[in-house]
């Protein structure tokens, strides 16, 4: 397969996406085939401005842009769902342009993609480049949450956060009955309540002498 497309979302950020395409093209220098580049723009209010000016390999760029903003993650499920519906055969490299994934690692996802056809190459993250202001203030985010609502709260990858209490050695099967039992046994006394009230009433009765 000697299809490839970049799959990437992307929010107003144009002058980032533009250095990611740079260093892209720079990265899939010396692969063989023809490659592609689709950009989600999720209902961005700048209009798209791209320095292509030194991008050489990414011969066709194409810009999908949604009347809604949804958010990376289901942009990025709105590009595959597009790309399905073309009935696209190609190796797909997903990307964030927000800079923190490194475009160095494309030509290794590429080589594990063509030795293992029908498969899905995933990339971890083993930390972040955020800079020491930006980890302090997301600590003090933490602690001011902390002190206004009494849960501590973790980082998560796709969508935000996860409470603590679901760290806690229960397993996701144990929680659920516990939620179906309590659910269940509340559920059970509202109803024989009901029943009492209705049906259970001692009835009136007239005396006729």
């Amino acid at each position: 397969m000697n299809n490839f497309i970049i799959l990437t979302p992307t929010f107003n950020d144009w002058k980032s996406l533009s250095k990611l395409l740079f260093e892209i093209d720079k990265n899939i220098a010396g692969l063989k085939g023809n490659f592609k580049t689709l950009i989600i723009d999720d209902a961005s209010t700048l209009k798209p401005k791209l320095n292509l000016k030194n991008v050489k390999h990414l011969r066709k760029i194409k810009i999908i842009t949604l009347k809604k903003n949804l958010g990376s993650q289901k942009s990025i499920c709105l590009g595959l769902k597009y790309l399905h519906k073309k009935k696209t055969k190609a190796i797909i490299t997903i990307i964030d342009s927000d800079g923190e994934d490194d475009p160095k690692n494309i030509k290794k996802l590429i080589n594990l993609a063509q030795k293992n056809p029908n498969s899905i190459i995933t990339a971890n993250r083993l930390k972040r480049t955020e800079n020491i202001f930006f980890k302090f203030l997301y600590k003090l985010h933490l602690f001011i949450t902390f002190l206004l609502t009494g849960i501590t709260f973790i980082r998560e990858r796709a969508s935000g956060t996860l409470e603590r209490i679901m760290l806690t050695k229960l397993k996701a099967h144990e929680l659920l009955i516990g939620y179906f039992l309590g659910f269940f046994i509340f559920s059970t006394f509202l109803t024989f309540k009901l029943y009492i009230s209705l049906f259970m009433k001692p009835l009136k009765s007239k005396v006729y002498l």
